[in-house]
């Protein structure tokens, strides 16, 4: 038993353990992550983020992604490299004195629709000028003295015909680079003039150049724009020197242009392509061997032996489609034996020392993940089980599980977020290039240790709730939901109506008011409260469904039945307590009745029983007297007297003891398919004799030729000489007995009805509801014979067989009502 709990040194080696293979493996995938990335920062300022894949092993450099990248990259590069020879050298070489037309050289790009004034200035001297920077004199004067500075023919210009015009602003200087006019007071206008450095070719100031001031402001926008972007591109020449010259990168290139002057080459093999075919420059290119290319822009044809379209090199072309125009071609080729160590060399010799370094780390990765997740699967399974004081297994919480969950959850994971963001910064920082530090792996490794450190303790306290079963009870949640539904049904179940009514829901509306207001999460928030109150409702309806189905059952007889009430409240509570006691009540007096009805059929049949025993010697001795020869009448007149009331006695015996069995429900019915027609016309065949004797005249109107009825034939039998008993003893002699039978519907409800009524020889001095009572007759002077008991024999009987007996009184008229369901024929 104890091998299946863990023991304490076991438990803290084996976390010893997981902490070592979670730093191994962080340290790791660091080191693997700063190798999968390779930057390649070119001399002319060109940067290159690759990412190494541990797939590419088993490729040739050449036919790696980052090759395609490199060779397209320094394409570019070399293109422009050609754009700029073009403008600086001549056969070449750098040519200091050549000659530059400004406005040419400024509007290259561009389709000059009109002839624009210009000025020729030597290379040298724009590439100084450039360098040094402009200066600037203001010329005040009127618009047309400032036009006779230039115009050797006089012409009318307006203020809106010269760009960049603008009113003279005395507040401060006028921009030294701006082409336009200054406007000053009465007509004034402050021209600024370039202060001429450098001379044109032919020795002429700038100003001479120009015929108006919108021509020298034309020709002074040029002239600036020349030179700075001379400047400019001059710098990047002797950059790219340094790089692409012959020697300096393994990659060569040859590109035939046309110029005014013929067919220019611009290459750095030491080999001269003028006046070579481009056939024959191919075929010498693919001689050396490695990759190369050769492109002809005028027919969009390619031959290479890399992965570049035709549309890419067009790509490449396009910003210098001024120089690359008609008869242009373009070779490039890339020696793979790399003598000269540029940037194809450097990536190649990264590619071949990280690649088998990759596969090692992740190698040593994967074993340590694998070793960490084998450590906490096994360490999960013992985590929160101990012998109880029995020796018995049982999942238990420790002290610190104890802390809500919340808590735990906040305390854990805010510090962890932040470590993560910390470990997300470096990670964006050293894939962009910002962070290069060699101790990132170390970082790396620390922070891997504080997010374990603090990740298993959430873990393992988390593990051990479930186990114990105890997720939900730590829980800060839980614990503000108990006490405010403590709080809500206390105030709920001792409040008035309106503390239990208008104040809930005036909170509802104010909460769900405020939560709309809060935006999108409010309005989340309130379609939760909205479900949660919705549930709450319908448990409520659910509750008081249980009381009504209580309230049916009880009514239905069963009063033993009780409602439960543990998750009742309030009004609820106090209803179902109301049923129960309800019921309880019912309960009682059900069988304090059931006990005195028993007590009193008890009693009835014992008294019953010992009247019956001397009775029967009482009738026996006076049938025995009777057989005697007795002359005297005197004496026969007492015997038969004795014997009347003997038998009387008799049969009010009888009678009671018939109807505490019915009351009881002790009679065995036998139903059988009868015919009530048939059986009343048998009844009244039987008494016939006697209604004569009481000279009473029988008026039958039996309306149907048969009824069927299920019913017990022997028991209905007696109701019906029990009824025509009472008529022949109780009716007045000389009139009419009715006797009627007919079928009525109600609804649904077929039904055949018998009645029969006749005129008191007494009068009734009872209610009709009271003769169908026990001991109750309608002559209470009781001069008559009978036990009172007859009329209730027979309504029990009519209604132990589902039928109906009523009985109607109308002054001296007496009728009886009896109903019986009709038997449907098949």
């Amino acid at each position: 038993m104890k091998k299946k709990v863990l023991g304490s040194k076991k438990r803290e080696f084996l976390l010893f353990m997981e902490r070592i293979l979670v730093v191994l493996l962080a340290v790791s995938m660091s080191i693997v992550f700063m190798n999968s990335f390779l930057t390649i920062n070119s001399s002319y300022g060109t940067s290159y983020r690759y990412i190494i894949s541990p797939l590419e092993q088993d490729m040739s450099f050449e036919d790696k992604e980052i090759f395609r990248i490199l060779a397209r990259g320094n394409m570019e590069q070399i293109a422009r490299y050609v754009v700029i020879q073009s403008q600086l050298e001549t056969d070449g070489k750098y040519d200091a004195k050549k000659k530059i037309d400004i406005s040419s050289f400024a509007n290259r790009s561009q389709t000059m629709v009109e002839e624009q004034p210009t000025a020729q200035f030597y290379l040298d001297d724009l590439i100084k000028w450039g360098n040094y920077g402009f200066t600037y004199n203001t010329v005040i004067g009127t618009w047309d003295e400032l036009n006779q500075l230039f115009a050797k023919n006089e012409a009318v210009y307006t203020r809106e015909t010269i760009p960049g015009v603008k009113e003279y602003d005395h507040s401060g200087e006028a921009d030294a680079l701006s082409l336009g006019l200054v406007q000053g007071e009465n007509d004034q206008y402050a021209m600024e003039v370039l202060v001429s450095r450098y001379k044109t070719v032919d020795g002429k100031e700038l100003m001479e150049c120009a015929e108006s001031v919108e021509e020298y402001e034309q020709l002074k926008e040029n002239l600036v724009l020349t030179a700075k972007s001379l400047f400019s591109n001059y710098t990047e020449y002797t950059k790219m020197q340094e790089e692409y010259s012959n020697g300096k990168t393994n990659m060569g290139f040859c590109f035939q242009i046309q110029t005014d002057e013929g067919l220019a080459y611009y290459t750095n093999s030491k080999e001269s392509y003028a006046g070579m075919s481009a056939d024959n420059i191919t075929a010498g290119i693919k001689e050396k061997g490695g990759r190369f290319l050769y492109f002809n822009p005028d027919k969009l044809q390619i031959n290479t032996n890399m992965e570049i379209t035709a549309a890419q090199m067009r790509t490449i072309l396009k910003p210098y489609e001024y120089l690359f125009g008609d008869n242009t071609r373009v070779w490039f080729w890339i020696d793979t034996n790399y003598p000269i160590q540029d940037d194809f060399y450097t990536v190649r010799e990264s590619f071949t020392h990280s690649l088998p370094l990759l596969w090692t780390l992740m190698l040593v990765s994967l074993a340590a993940f694998t070793g960490s997740i084998l450590i906490m699967f096994y360490l999960t399974r013992k985590e929160g089980r101990v012998l109880n004081e029995e020796g018995e297994l049982e999942w238990r919480i420790q002290t610190q599980d104890r802390i809500f969950l919340g808590l735990w959850l906040l305390f854990t994971l805010i510090p962890q977020y932040l470590l993560l963001r910390i470990s997300w910064e470096l990670y964006v920082g050293y894939r962009a290039g910002t962070i290069n530090y060699s101790w990132l792996p170390v970082v790396a490794g620390m922070i891997a240790f504080l997010i374990n450190e603090w990740g298993i303790r959430l873990y393992f306290s988390l593990v051990r709730r479930i186990k114990a079963k105890a997720l939900w009870r730590t829980t800060l949640l839980r614990k503000i939901w108990v006490e405010s539904r403590n709080l809500a049904i206390k105030t709920y179940d001792n409040g008035g109506l309106v503390s239990r009514t208008w104040i809930p829901y005036l909170i509802f509306l104010m909460v769900n008011l405020i939560m709309v207001l809060l935006g999108f999460g409010g309005v989340v928030g309130a379609f939760l409260l909205d479900m949660l109150i919705g549930v709450y409702l319908y448990r409520d309806a659910r509750s008081r469904e249980e009381i009504i189905n209580g309230i049916e059952m009880i009514k239905d007889g069963k009063v033993k039945y009780r409602i439960d009430t543990t998750h009742l409240h309030g009004e609820n509570l106090k209803l179902a307590n109301s049923v129960n006691t309800i019921g309880s009540g019912i309960h009682k007096a059900v069988e304090t009745s059931m006990k005195d009805e028993k007590l009193k059929t008890d009693l009835i049949t014992n008294v019953s029983h010992d009247i019956k025993t001397p009775l029967t010697s009482i009738i026996t001795y006076v049938d025995l007297l009777k057989r005697e020869q007795i002359g005297d009448e005197k004496v026969r007149g007492y015997l038969e007297v004795l014997d009347n009331k003997s038998q009387r006695l008799k049969q009010l015996i009888d009678d009671l003891v018939e109807a505490s069995k019915i009351s009881s429900g002790n009679i065995h019915l036998q139903f059988e398919t009868i015919n009530f027609v048939e059986l009343v016309r048998q009844a009244l065949g039987e008494f016939s004799e006697k209604f004569e004797d009481r000279q009473l005249q029988v008026v039958t109107r039996l309306q149907l030729e048969h009824a069927l009825i299920e019913a017990d034939s022997s028991q209905l039998w007696r109701v019906l000489e029990n009824l025509f008993q009472n008529i022949a003893k109780y009716a007045m002699k000389g009139t009419r007995v009715y006797v009627e039978m007919e079928e009525s519907f109600e609804g649904n409800k077929r039904q055949v009805v018998f009645s029969a009524k006749n005129i008191s020889d007494s009068f009734l001095e009872v209610q009709a509801e009271e003769l169908t009572e026990r001991f109750i007759r309608g002559d209470k002077s009781r001069q008559t014979e009978g036990s009172g008991l007859g009329l209730s024999i027979a309504k029990n009987l009519i209604e132990a067989q589902d039928g109906e007996f009523e009985v109607q009184v109308d002054g001296d008229l007496f009728k009886v009502i009896i109903s019986f369901p009709v038997l449907i024929e098949k």
